[in-house]
């Protein structure tokens, strides 16, 4: 879809998936550019107040605001990417590369319920889950393909591109049974 982007706002939006950085990405623009963080204001369990956080976003376009092709199918928001394109200075795309790391990743924040601190834990494999988390990461990484090839305005960022800083140093995995690689090669959606 077409999309005119704001040129006085001050709104930058970041567009990702999940365990792919997008919340050390998201503070790094937001310290950058002296801006709020808004983090993932569209996600499941706000959603009654995405209304609200949509008009807030049009009157105050200033901040990072990070969206996830599940937020914008889940939203009671007509038109919300699109509304937050229209009101977005910069829009980047933030992928990670490597399938395997990432949904290994979502896994262990999906098993453990920590997304973001350190933790020392076995893991145990349940091949079910892990088939069904495959499925939908890879699915998401799909929709967010197609969004990328209809923003041609957008920035296309791979985490693994980016300076390491040690995000996840301090946690430390150890699986009772190892997954089965599945050979998704992400770069290949956004080619």
């Amino acid at each position: 879809f077409p999309v005119t982007i704001a040129a006085s706002c001050n709104m930058h939006l970041v567009l990702s998936t999940y365990r792919s950085g997008s919340t050390w990405f998201c503070k790094e623009l937001a310290k950058t550019h002296g801006v709020k963080n808004y983090d993932e204001l569209f996600r499941q369990e706000l959603i009654s107040e995405h209304d609200n956080s949509i008009d807030m976003l049009e009157r105050n376009p200033e901040g990072v605001l990070k969206i996830f092709p599940c937020h914008i199918q889940d939203s009671p928001v007509k038109n919300l990417l699109e509304r937050c394109i229209k009101i977005s200075k910069t829009i980047t795309i933030l992928v990670r590369k490597n399938f395997e790391d990432q949904l290994q990743s979502y896994y262990i924040a999906h098993f453990t319920g920590n997304y973001h601190e350190s933790f020392n834990q076995k893991i145990k494999l349940n091949k079910f889950v892990y088939f069904k988390l495959t499925k939908f990461l890879n699915d998401e990484n799909i929709k967010l393909s197609k969004i990328y090839k209809s923003l041609p305005n957008s920035k296309l960022v791979f985490l693994e591109d980016l300076p390491d800083v040690g995000k996840y140093s301090n946690r430390v995995v150890e699986w009772d049974k190892l997954p089965e690689k599945t050979n998704i090669d992400t770069t290949k959606l956004f080619a």
